[in-house]
């Protein structure tokens, strides 16, 4: 779970650059403001989150074994990155109440995710041949509960209504391209290099290289949002 929690520091960091941003809209009672810097928020949060999803998916043993020198925690981490973008939608979501003034609604939906999620991890891991996969599980139904919640929560406060081309199908389709070539070079560098650490590093830089390359041809991402990550980044990372 750790391991899928290093994007949040981005994701957190992105949460907390808002909280100024919309407490301003806000202010200024201008409620197309803060719909538009909502829909930038939940925009960014994907381009970020969707690749480093991706590749938790393709290389979650590489990932374990490498870091942790254990391979096969990658079953269980490739179980919870099936709903990894979840977990960053919601701290973004978390972030957004919070500039809203709205604090207790994100705390509400803990308490009731943690009680499932407990309750989901108790039953889940008794299940024969389940066991430590079933916490995983326990945990990516959390994580999905609690995003669901807290959009829930925000559309009733904001009447938000998302543009899912633009934050979501663009982004899909540029960490689609980048799984393609993360698998590719998957089999191309791990079955020629007896470094694994190596053989990660390259992976990782193609296919982050590839993803940034796709994001700027395809008009997914342009140059204001470039400055805000780098921003967000030497600010708050």
């Amino acid at each position: 779970e750790s391991l899928l929690y290093i994007p949040s520091i981005v994701t957190m960091a992105l949460a907390t650059a808002l909280l100024p941003a919309i407490a301003d809209a806000l202010a200024q009672k201008n409620d197309t403001l803060v719909r538009f810097r909502t829909q930038e928020a939940f925009r960014l949060t994907i381009l970020v989150g969707m690749p480093a999803v991706v590749f938790f998916l393709v290389l979650p043993r590489q990932l374990c074994g490498v870091i942790f020198g254990y391979a096969g925690a990658g079953d269980s981490l490739l179980i919870m990155a099936l709903a990894g973008i979840f977990l960053y939608l919601s701290q973004t979501c978390v972030g957004i109440l919070q500039g809203l003034g709205r604090p207790l609604l994100p705390f509400k939906n803990m308490v009731v995710s943690s009680t499932l999620r407990l309750a989901g991890i108790y039953f889940l891991t008794a299940v024969p041949g389940f066991n430590i996969m079933g916490a995983a599980a326990a945990l990516a139904a959390d994580y999905i509960f609690t995003a669901c919640l807290n959009m829930a929560d925000l559309h009733k406060v904001t009447g938000l209504t998302l543009n899912l081309r633009e934050i979501l199908v663009k982004p899909a389709f540029c960490a689609g391209v980048m799984g393609l070539v993360t698998i590719a070079a998957k089999g191309f560098f791990f079955g020629r290099s007896g470094a694994p650490g190596v053989s990660l590093m390259a992976v990782i830089s193609l296919g982050g290289l590839v993803y940034g390359l796709v994001l700027l041809f395809s008009g997914a991402i342009d140059k204001g949002d470039l400055n805000r990550l780098v921003t967000i980044f030497r600010h708050y990372v």
